[in-house]
C-alpha cells in the first residue's frame, strides 16, 4: 500500500519493488523484504515531508506539484531493468498519459537521445500522437540509496525528476530538442529541471555551489554562474522567456527567493517587461 506524504498528499511513494514482483509474492514477503520496502518508504517520504521544504525552491515546486491535485506523483524503486537501461545511478520520471501531459493541438518530440552511430539527430523524432493538455498523473523511479552510495545528493535528484512531474501535471511537456550553446541539455525539459535544480543548489549551498551545465556532470563556469551573466547567453535568454510564458505560477513564485545568489528566473521575470522586454 503506497504511503502519502502528510504535507503533499497527492504524491505518494510505494516501496513494493523490495517486497517482490507480483501480487501473490507480496502477500508472501518475508520479513526482511518487508523491512527494505518499509525503510525505502520513509527515507523518500523524509526527503519529501522534512528535507525539501526546508528550503524555498523546493517548497514552492512542492506547493505547485500540490495544487494539480488531483493528479498524482508515485514515486517507486529504480529497478534493475531501470539500471540496464539508463546506468546504475540515475532515475527518471514519465507520465501515464503522454497525450495528457502534452500541451493540446502539439504532437510533441518523442524525447529520444541522438544516437552518435546516425546521420540524423533522433531528438527531433515526433512522437506518434497529438497533446490534449489535460495534464497527467506522473511515476517517478528513485532510490536514495543508490546517489548516497555514489557520494551524490539524492534531494536534488528528486527534485529534479519533481520539476518533470509538474510540467506533465500540468500539460505542458515537450521536449524540444536544444541547439547551440546550449546543446549538451539536450532538450528544454531537461534545461528547466536543471535551471531549478541549480536554483536550489544555489539556495543550500550558497556561491560555492556545484551548478550543472547541461545534462551531464559538467559545470557552469564564469559568468554563466550569474544570474544577470547566464542570461546574456541568447540561447538561454529565449529558452527562459519561452519557459516563463508557459510557467507563469512557478516562475512568479520562484522569483520571490532571495536567498539564492544564483537565480536567473528572478533576474529574467523581475525585470521581463524592462531589461528583457
Amino acid at each position: 500500500m503506497p504511503r502519502k506524504s502528510r504535507s503533499y498528499p497527492n504524491i505518494r511513494v510505494n516501496g513494493d519493488y523490495f517486497r517482490g514482483g507480483g501480487w501473490w509474492s507480496r502477500q508472501f514477503s518475508s520479513h526482511a523484504q518487508e523491512v527494505a520496502a518499509a525503510r525505502y518508504e520513509k527515507e523518500v517520504i523524509d526527503l519529501l515531508d522534512q528535507t525539501l521544504p526546508q528550503w524555498a525552491t523546493s517548497l514552492r515546486l512542492l506547493w505547485e506539484i500540490k495544487r494539480r491535485a488531483p493528479r498524482r506523483v508515485c514515486i517507486s524503486p529504480y529497478t534493475v531493468a531501470d539500471a540496464e537501461k539508463f546506468g546504475q545511478v540515475n532515475a527518471y520520471e514519465t507520465p501515464t498519459d503522454g497525450a495528457a501531459s502534452a500541451p493540446e493541438g502539439v504532437v510533441p518530440y518523442g524525447g529520444s537521445p541522438d544516437d552518435d552511430e546516425t546521420v540524423r539527430d533522433e531528438r527531433f523524432d515526433l512522437a506518434a500522437y497529438s497533446g490534449t493538455g489535460k495534464g497527467s498523473n506522473s511515476y517517478i523511479h528513485f532510490t536514495p540509496a543508490l546517489f548516497r552510495a555514489a557520494h551524490k545528493a539524492a534531494d536534488k535528484e528528486l527534485l529534479h525528476e519533481l520539476v518533470h512531474a509538474l510540467r506533465d501535471m500540468e500539460g505542458h511537456s515537450n521536449q524540444v530538442p536544444t541547439t547551440g550553446t546550449i546543446l549538451d541539455y539536450e532538450n528544454v525539459e531537461e534545461f528547466l529541471a536543471v535551471l531549478v535544480t541549480n536554483l536550489y543548489a544555489s539556495e543550500r549551498y550558497g556561491p560555492l555551489a556545484q551548478l550543472r551545465f547541461g545534462h551531464g556532470d559538467d559545470q557552469l563556469q564564469g559568468s554563466l554562474r550569474t544570474s544577470a551573466g547566464f542570461l546574456l547567453d541568447a540561447n538561454n535568454l529565449r529558452t527562459v522567456r519561452t519557459l516563463a510564458s508557459q510557467e507563469a505560477d512557478l516562475f512568479s513564485s520562484l522569483a520571490q527567493i532571495r536567498t539564492a545568489p544564483f537565480n536567473p528566473i528572478a533576474e529574467f521575470w523581475n525585470h521581463r517587461t524592462t531589461k528583457y522586454n
